[in-house]
């Protein structure tokens, strides 16, 4: 070939290269054009459309095995929900029936293998029959894609909204605010239809926010409105305006509705303000020394306004209890509107001061503990024919006290003497005494002092007394002289006035105990108690056990795993006798024993106090 001819046969190969170029470039760019939807039944969200129909064009033939893909609405399921099948109708009018295909995209995407092959280019429809619509309203395009080509969409289609059906309150719910405060976060309620979509209409919805009650709180709306009425957003969501807490702390309700549906309430609650007031009760305030009962303290705060004020409005913490004494007490707990705890007796008889107290605020109360009276020996004074006076020594033991004397020629006839009355914070062994009258002349009596208190009574020994004879009454002479029988001369002037007595309690001093340790068996035991009185006197003496203890927040407490400190003594009573002293010098043998009883080996501290006088103690040992 010559030179000419291979220049002619490369151009044709050049230009045959270009073609082959364009028409692959055809093939490739616009395949799917003209896409269109259209609904047959329903196009309300979440219903079924009785058939979908896809418009759409092709610019290049399809052949075996390749695909057509379609891409529906978000949301929206293209399982057929009929028996008909899906179908490609062809330019002419012929169909094509697609069995071939696979779901995706949550059955939204569809992709269909052909048959055979499909000649372009034409007009094509694609049925398909049962298609679920979006569960949401709104605006949606569908899209047409082949295997030799991008996606092609529709224009927008409308799905129509469903109907609104719940009010949902979706921010605000469970708030709490101090009384009069205004709540910090706005309520927001969420319009929604039966499937749960957002109800987003082309007008806005109205929904209305009410002040129901249901409780003891409430609030209102600006302006003091009790309700308020809003229109939704472009998301269906409505919001409300600020609601300020009233004066009532407690919680309470709040209504949505709109145009006639009601949503579920939501509940807000007002907590108490500020405390400004605090109140302390102790019920029972009395009991028995020792005992396994509990006094109930009781302590109300109160805010302003009266409300109660409860762990959530403290902003300090919580209330405590603290005591000036020996009781103990358990921790303070909240319910019902009011803190409690429990107050415990000590093992001794006294009162304690129980304090309350939160913030800058405080109330205290008394808490007692007592025993039943102690009595000392009784004494009779102004003895006459028809009266006498008895005197007695009188522990109330921390509670008021009456007492008594039961009296009579025998122990099972008698008479009672007036009741009187001792206060709880009486002297120790004080002497009271109480007035006898009404006795017969040169008669012996049998009598007893009885004394009772809130804990119980305690009867003294039986004792006795003797009335003397009834004095004679001298009679005046005869007028115009003479003497009275058995005698002459003047009458005899009347008695002399006895001698003064000492006023004011009896002084004890010179308080010795020798030897102060001693055994309470064998040849050496006792000892031998000395002490001076200014004045004749009744005296208690008082025994007390010295034990050990450790020094916990001032108290001197027994030892145990939790009471850990400082050591230090403690001391319990052992028992009591009673003593008369006379002025002066007195000397008294001590056995170390009490009632009968004799001390065990320890260490002990002896107490004497004479009636309404000060006390005044010794130490000792009791050896083995």
């Amino acid at each position: 070939m010559g030179r000419r001819g291979r220049t002619r046969a490369l151009t044709a190969l050049t230009m045959a290269v270009a073609l082959l170029g364009a028409l692959a470039a055809t093939a490739s760019a616009g395949t799917v054009t003209g896409v269109s939807a259209r609904y047959q039944g329903s196009t309300r969200a979440g219903d079924v459309a009785e058939y979908v129909t896809l418009g759409f064009g092709l610019q290049s033939s399809l052949g075996t095995g390749q695909t057509i893909t379609v891409r529906g609405p978000p949301g929206s399921d293209l399982t057929r929900t009929t028996s008909a099948s899906y179908q490609l109708n062809l330019p002419g009018g012929s169909g094509l029936a697609l069995n071939s295909f696979r779901l995706s995209d949550g059955n939204s995407t569809i992709v269909f293998t052909l048959p055979s092959t499909v000649t372009a280019p034409g007009a094509f429809e694609l049925l398909l029959p049962g298609t679920t619509n979006p569960r949401a309203g709104g605006s949606y395009r569908w899209a047409v894609a082949t295997s030799l080509d991008t996606a092609g969409e529709s224009p927008a289609v409308t799905i129509d909204p469903r109907p609104l059906s719940a009010l949902t309150v979706t921010g605000g719910d469970g708030q709490r605010t101090p009384v009069t405060q205004p709540f910090g976060e706005p309520l927001t309620v969420a319009t929604s239809d039966d499937l749960g979509n957002p109800v987003v209409p082309a007008e806005p919805v109205d929904v209305t926010f009410t002040v129901s009650g249901g409780g003891s709180g409430g609030a209102t709306f600006a302006g003091g409105a009790a309700s308020a009425t809003v229109r939704t957003d472009a998301n269906g969501i409505a919001t409300a305006p600020t609601l300020t807490a009233n004066r009532a702390a407690g919680s309470f309700g709040v209504a949505v509705t709109s145009a006639g549906l009601t949503g579920t309430d939501a509940t807000l609650r007002n907590g108490a303000g500020a405390a400004t007031a605090i109140t302390l009760a102790i019920a029972p305030s009395l009991l028995a020394a020792g005992s396994f009962e509990s006094g109930r303290a009781t302590v109300v705060i109160r805010d302003a306004y009266g409300n109660p004020v409860g762990p959530d409005d403290l902003t300090g913490g919580d209330p405590q209890l603290t005591i000036a004494g020996d009781a103990t007490h358990s921790s303070l707990g909240w319910g019902e509107g009011f803190w409690r705890g429990d107050v415990y007796p000590p093992i001794g008889a006294g009162r304690s001061l129980v304090t309350a107290s939160v913030d800058a605020l405080s109330a205290t109360q008394p808490f007692d503990a007592a025993l039943k009276p102690l009595l000392g020996d009784p004494a009779i004074s102004d003895l006459s024919a028809t009266g006498a006076t008895v005197g007695l020594p009188l522990d109330t033991r921390n509670a008021q006290t009456s007492y008594r004397v039961v009296y009579g020629t025998t122990t099972a006839s008698g008479s009672e003497s007036a009741t009187l009355a001792a206060a709880r914070d009486a002297v120790p062994n004080a002497v009271v005494t109480i007035p006898l009258s009404g006795l017969a002349p040169q008669t012996t009596y049998l009598y007893r002092v009885v004394a009772t208190n809130a804990i119980g009574t305690t009867q003294g020994d039986v004792r006795s007394f003797t009335t003397p004879a009834a004095p004679v009454v001298p009679v005046d002479p005869p007028r115009g002289g003479g003497t009275p029988p058995g005698g002459g001369g003047a009458p005899a002037p009347p008695p002399a006035d006895p001698a003064p007595r000492a006023t004011g309690p009896a002084r004890l001093s010179a308080l010795r105990l020798a030897p102060r340790g001693f055994a309470v068996r064998g040849r050496s035991a006792g000892a031998t108690l000395r002490f001076t009185l200014d004045r004749a006197a009744t005296i208690r003496a008082k025994v007390e056990a010295r034990l050990p203890g450790v020094r916990v927040r001032g108290r001197c407490v027994a030892p145990s795993r939790t009471a850990r400190g400082a050591g230090c003594a403690r001391w319990r009573a052992a028992g009591s006798l009673p003593l008369n002293g006379r002025a002066g010098a007195n000397s008294v043998r001590f056995d170390g024993r009490l009632r009968g009883r004799a001390l065990a080996p320890g260490r002990y501290r002896l107490t004497l106090t004479p009636a309404g006088g000060s006390a005044t103690s010794v130490e000792f040992t009791v050896k083995r």
